[in-house]
């Protein structure tokens, strides 16, 4: 068995982060760091004959056999072309705020059990100015749990686990690079991204697109915090960015990707926690503020399902074979 194996792009032979190993439960068996590297586990075991599917969302998805993934060195990904944005300006006199409209997807496990699945359509608004941002909107969405296992682990873990539980937002957009913490970082010539004297990051270009990569905290450089009794430990938190431009720009971007992994513990109660949350633009919009605050006059009643032509991604298809049968529709 392989313990470790590289993931590269088919065409560029570029290393690909955040790459996921789906089981055929759905659970997550693997990620690859900044390097390309999945690191498989000692915990992992599965069958020789298990099914698993190596997942990006800019990348066509693979599946194969747990015994052909163990006794591979290197997974070749190919891309999976990204549309082009049409930016539309509404008002060219003083652009204020940018429109970013897309889908939100966001996937919950906790000890190794897929919990919540949601995913929608949904609205931010950025302050160009103060490169901030200012509001967000959902649409429409659906929200698929596990009923029985929430339950269950409920009661054995205590009331105080519903917390977090209870919602699963989708992506926090203050948590995206350029807006959070872009000045913090030193970019060199090469594509290393550097915050202070630690290699944190990286940014790949070619002719038309840019990808920018940080990995906050990893199994080797975990952050451990403890606050009212209750320890965390992140092992694990990675961003992908994807822009339609051979700069990072706001206005281009048409992809967010994070991963996060962390260990919760409180007396003699411990929670494994693990979350996907990706964003897909379909529209970016340029605003004056007259125009901006037109938006926000306009109500919203979100709707509790998803159209599935207005889409632009594609679910795991090992988290779409649980969606109606362990992870069940449920009427918000």
């Amino acid at each position: 068995m392989k313990a470790q194996i590289e993931t590269k792009d088919l065409n560029t032979n570029a290393p690909i982060s955040n790459v996921k190993l789906f089981s055929k439960e759905g659970k997550i068996i693997g990620i690859s760091n900044l390097k390309g590297e999945i690191k498989i586990s000692k915990k992992v075991h599965l069958q020789r004959t298990d099914s698993v599917e190596v997942f990006h969302s800019s990348y066509y998805s693979k599946k194969a056999l747990w015994e052909e993934i163990t006794n591979t060195s290197l997974i070749l990904m190919e891309p999976d072309p990204v549309t082009k944005l049409d930016e539309v300006i509404l008002s060219a006199e003083k652009p204020e705020y940018l429109l970013l409209k897309g889908n939100f997807v966001s996937y919950q496990i906790i000890d190794d059990v897929p919990l919540v699945f949601t995913d929608g359509i949904i609205e931010y608004y950025i302050n160009l100015k103060k490169n901030k941002l200012v509001k967000s909107k959902i649409l429409k969405s659906r929200i698929f749990r596990n009923q029985e296992s929430i339950k269950s682990f409920s009661e054995e873990k205590g009331n105080s686990t519903r917390n977090i539980l209870s919602t699963l937002p989708p992506f926090n957009f203050n948590q995206e690079v350029l807006v959070s913490n872009w000045e913090k970082f030193d970019v060199s010539d090469n594509g290393i991204i550097k915050r202070g004297d630690s290699v944190i990051g990286n940014q790949k270009k070619d002719e038309s697109n840019t990808v920018l990569s940080i990995q906050y905290y990893s199994p080797e450089n975990p952050k451990k915090i403890s606050l009212f009794g209750i320890k965390s430990t992140i092992n694990n938190e990675i961003i992908t960015e994807n822009f339609d431009a051979t700069s990072a720009e706001l206005e281009s971007i048409t992809s967010v990707n994070r991963y996060y992994n962390s260990d919760l513990a409180r007396k003699d109660i411990t929670i494994h926690y693990e979350l996907v949350e990706n964003f897909y633009t379909t529209e970016s919009k340029i605003l004056s503020k007259e125009n901006f605050q037109n938006q926000l006059k306009k109500t919203v009643n979100p709707q509790n399902y998803l159209v599935e032509d207005e889409v632009s991604y594609e679910i795991p298809s090992f988290i779409k074979s649980l969606l109606f049968d362990q992870l069940v529709l449920v009427d918000k």
